[in-house]
C-alpha cells in the first residue's frame, strides 16, 4: 500500500510526537468520518515498516497479559 499524504501525514506526525492515543481519541476521529467509510477495513500505518497493515481482530488482555498490559484492557491485532 502507499504511504499516507496530505492531512493524514500530518496526523501521524502528531501521533507520533505525542506516541499514544486513548479509545477516547479514536473514537472522536471515527465519528468524523463519512457512514460509508466506516465500511473500510480497519488498518494501521507501521511507521517502522513504513506500511499499511490490516488490523486482523482483537483482544481483551486478561491476568496471563499482566507482564504486558492491565488485564482488561482493549487491544487490536495484525
Amino acid at each position: 500500500m502507499a504511504t499516507p499524504s496530505g492531512a493524514i501525514f500530518q496526523q501521524l506526525n502528531e501521533l507520533q510526537y505525542n506516541r499514544s492515543m486513548t479509545y477516547e481519541q479514536l473514537i472522536n476521529e471515527l465519528q468524523k468520518l463519512p457512514k460509508e467509510r466506516l465500511q473500510d477495513t480497519v488498518t494501521i500505518f507501521d511507521t517502522a515498516e513504513d506500511e499499511m497493515v490490516a488490523v486482523a481482530g482483537f483482544g481483551i488482555a486478561d491476568e496471563a497479559d499482566t507482564d504486558l498490559i492491565d488485564p482488561g484492557h482493549f487491544y487490536l491485532t495484525f
